[in-house]
């Protein structure tokens, strides 16, 4: 309880995460965390680990959201652990650690992939899920107005995106970014965006998670889910 706790307080940009974490393996490969005391992993190989990354910074001064990072830049702030896990593949699965968990050091964020049989493969999966998952649940600064990726997404009213493009997640943390300063009400973070509600609205249909990220939220303020 106290993990999905502590993620939902991170979706809607309250509370902060617990000093360390200690990563469980749940039946049929999933991952949950615990809140524990300093913790060292023995059993996997890391591949870097950054405690102060560089903070990088958007045109108008404000700092970047980690989910916009391109991947070289996000993997300069990530622990990279390597393991094995069950699955499809037989008995040639787990002769090598070819599953592969990343941890976003500033924010304790992770994400890991395992279905795939090389190490970069489970890497590319892996990095594409931890941006979409730091989207979701690491809120920062708001800018005065969108920022220049989403208005070169927008025609006219509509958003034009698909769920499986790299721009993605930046947009998801984006707005979530405002929703989160217009208190989640959807018709007034679309007009400061630029775009129709029912665009706006759509961008989060797209991706089951990022749904129950926005509804979980509105609930929090008193507000009715979105269908």
């Amino acid at each position: 309880m106290l993990a999905v706790s502590a993620s939902i307080a991170r979706i809607c940009g309250q509370g902060s995460l617990p000093s360390a974490f200690v990563m469980v393996t749940c039946p049929g490969g999933s991952i949950s965390s615990r809140s524990v005391g300093p913790t060292r992993d023995t059993a996997s190989r890391s591949r870097k680990w950054f405690l102060t990354p560089r903070q990088v910074r958007r045109t108008d001064g404000l700092r970047m959201h980690p989910a916009a990072l391109p991947a070289d830049e996000l993997l300069g702030h990530v622990r990279e652990l390597h393991t094995r896990r069950s699955g499809p593949g037989g008995q040639h699965r787990n002769k090598t650690q070819t599953a592969v968990v990343l941890i976003h050091g500033p924010t304790g964020i992770f994400a890991e992939a395992s279905e795939r049989r090389s190490l970069a493969e489970n890497r590319r999966v892996a990095i594409r899920r931890l941006r979409q998952k730091i989207a979701l649940e690491h809120r920062s600064q708001v800018p005065p107005e969108a920022s220049r990726l989403w208005r070169s997404r927008t025609r006219g009213s509509q958003l034009v995106v698909s769920a499986a493009h790299e721009d993605y997640p930046s947009l998801l943390a984006e707005a979530l970014d405002h929703l989160q300063a217009q208190r989640f009400d959807l018709p007034r973070t679309a007009k400061v965006l630029g775009v129709s509600a029912t665009q706006l609205l759509k961008l989060f249909k797209r991706n089951a998670a990022a749904l129950t990220a926005l509804n979980t939220c509105r609930l929090r303020v008193g507000l009715q889910p979105l269908k």
